[in-house]
């Protein structure tokens, strides 16, 4: 239960990160978005380069922090990549061009993340479904409750319907509909 409470706790930590992520990457790509309309609109180079100095610096800085701290560690991943990217842009002026590369970059980690929190909920979510209880049939036909981590091989359990299945097993009589999502992902019953 502690695992379960740390992991929800981890989950939602992870989600406001990406949130406040995601409103610095707006923030960061209007500024860039800006810097390409002031070149075209005034033609004046000093306002598109504000404009993207501003989004480039605002979007590479978690880039470079996360790259950083990755190197610090002894990891290497694309992250250090992209920094040295979005650093030597900034540093040859390049500032729509440094802009551009780390909003697609935080972009797809922020994508990225998101799926691995949804596919991370949906895992907890059936491991909530697996039955901690099952109804052991004794030889002499009595029904027992007992824990699903007890049972062994050779021994019936009853399942009822709308009951989750405690352990793998085959059918001997009746016809029943069960949930089967802990056992195919999918929460139909069958």
């Amino acid at each position: 239960m502690a695992h379960s409470t740390h992991l929800k706790q981890s989950i939602e930590a992870q989600t406001g990160r990406s949130s406040i992520l995601l409103i610095a990457t707006l923030m960061g790509g209007l500024l860039v978005f800006n810097s390409f309309l002031a070149d075209w609109i005034f033609n004046d180079p000093e306002y598109s380069d504000a404009f993207a100095l501003l989004g480039a610096v605002l979007l590479g800085a978690p880039l470079v922090g996360h790259a950083f701290k990755h190197l610090v560690e002894g990891h290497l991943h694309m992250d250090e990549l992209v920094a040295i990217a979005v650093l030597a842009a900034i540093v040859i002026g390049e500032y729509q061009e440094a802009g551009v590369i780390a909003f697609f970059m935080i972009i797809s980690t922020l994508v990225e993340t998101r799926t691995a929190l949804g596919a991370r909920a949906s895992i907890q979510s059936l491991i909530h479904l697996t039955p901690t209880r099952a109804h052991l049939v004794t030889d002499g036909g009595q029904e027992v409750e007992v824990e699903a981590a007890t049972l062994r091989p050779g021994q019936v359990i009853r399942v009822r319907p709308g009951d989750n299945i405690a352990a793998d097993g085959v059918v001997m009589a009746g016809e029943s509909t069960v949930n089967q999502a802990n056992i195919t992902g999918e929460s139909f019953p069958v």
